[in-house]
């Protein structure tokens, strides 16, 4: 604080009726200087205060609070109050820099008792990172929960209606409906233009053990980045199970599908992913990609069964002219595993490949892994077996079988193995 506070107190009337003025001055250096007045009338025997004015003023910076009503009842009270906000922002002082959150104006409204209140808020609100938004929100509660409540908010062009229930009496828990209608997110990131239709009800509480959440995209529609959009499926969530519903989400020829649990911490779910165009899903990529598998078993060690498949693939400079993989992994190691990945034409750091082979087989414990590389300016290839110890995470290997010919340094040839640990 960099000042006392200046100002003064007045009080005048009579014991059926008081009235009180309150003016002060102070200066922070987080909110420069502050004005506040404060004009209230008490009524005892009535059971009545009044506040013609309460106004709280952030004078460089032109930011307004003010409340007005009265408050009767006092054992069970009866509230009529009214709260308008002008100019709010943070930072508070002008750094230069944008503004984390501007509220422009914000009208607040509340009424009836605290067991039977009515809440209605207006309010415009913008940011760094937040799309110019209204919203305006209505609800019916008491201390312990809102019974029923609307929130519209109109931003990137469309409009986001959320209704139901909240209840924090215990713990938090909530039963609501969101609709979404013509949003577009393109006008906050021009590379996501789009029309989006969302309808979602979601369920759920917030305990000691943990969340529980029930949420069902009854329906999800329209297009993005000039594709079309659609999803659907439901997912429970709680500290000791996830379970998925047939979770679908497509863009344009994309889709990927899941379904299945996690229950004591043990998987069981599968996969499917069909891509034929990557950069609808991210312009830095290219190429088409499909994979589908499962995974089964502890949700640390997993048994991973799946397969790939890719053509044209592209990352910056990086480039794989084909893909294919099978892998039959057993993370827990009680069963062998079994990798095979090749690739083709392969362009990385500058470096191009004819093909790169990768195989593996075996068990954490005793596995052999194997890799060949053939180019026209390098052919590289090595044996690994190694031992994994689960419990102490030790690696315990064997490199043999390594041969490199480049063309600027000859062929290479290893002549004896040689054992490697890692920790």
């Amino acid at each position: 604080m960099n000042s006392s506070i200046v100002g003064g107190l007045s009080i005048s009337g009579d014991i059926d009726q008081l009235n009180a003025t309150l003016e002060n001055q102070l200066s922070t250096e987080l909110t420069g200087n502050i004005s506040s007045t404060i004009k209230a009338e008490v009524s005892p025997y009535t059971e009545e205060l009044r506040i013609e004015k309460l106004l709280i003023q952030l004078t460089d910076v032109e930011t307004e609070l003010s409340l007005s009503g009265k408050l009767t009842q006092w054992l069970d009270p009866l509230l009529d109050f009214s709260v308008t906000a002008n100019n709010v922002a943070y930072p508070i002082i002008d750094d230069g820099e944008p503004k984390l959150v501007s509220i422009p104006r914000a009208d607040l409204t509340l009424k009836g008792q605290l067991n039977q209140y009515i809440a209605e808020l207006s309010a415009s609100i913008s940011g760094a990172d937040i799309p110019e938004t209204a919203l305006n929100f209505k609800g019916e509660g008491s201390t312990e929960s809102l019974t029923d409540f609307t929130l519209n908010a109109e931003l990137l062009g469309g409009k986001v209606n959320i209704g139901g229930s909240l209840d924090w009496a215990s713990e938090i828990a909530w039963n609501t409906q969101v609709l979404v209608e013509n949003l577009n997110p393109g006008q906050f990131n021009p590379e996501l233009e789009g029309n989006i239709q969302l309808e979602l009800v979601t369920q759920g509480k917030l305990s000691d053990s943990g969340p529980n959440v029930d949420l069902n995209i009854v329906n999800l529609s329209g297009e993005l980045r000039d594709q079309p959009l659609s999803g659907q499926g439901r997912v429970q969530y709680s500290t000791d199970e996830i379970n998925i519903e047939s979770l679908v989400i497509a863009l344009g020829e994309t889709q990927v599908d899941l379904q299945g649990q996690m229950q004591n911490e043990q998987l069981a779910i599968r996969f499917n992913l069909n891509a034929p165009n990557l950069s609808l899903l991210l312009p830095e990529l290219s190429g088409q990609l499909s994979a589908s598998g499962q995974l089964q078993g502890p949700m640390m060690t997993p048994a991973i069964s799946a397969t790939l498949s890719g053509e044209n693939l592209a990352f910056d400079d990086n480039k794989v002219a084909r893909l294919e993989g099978d892998i039959q992994v057993d993370l827990s190691g009680t069963n062998n595993s079994n990798l095979e990945l090749s690739l083709s034409e392969v362009s990385a750091a500058g470096e191009s490949l004819d093909s790169v082979a990768i195989t593996l087989t075996g068990r954490p414990e005793q596995h052999r892994l194997e890799l060949v590389t053939q180019g026209e300016l390098i052919e590289l290839s090595a044996l690994i077996n190694g031992r994994l110890n689960l419990e102490t995470q030790a690696y315990n290997g064997s490199l043999s079988e390594l041969s490199l010919e480049r063309r600027e340094v000859g062929r290479w040839q290893q002549q004896s193995s040689t054992a490697f640990r890692c920790q």
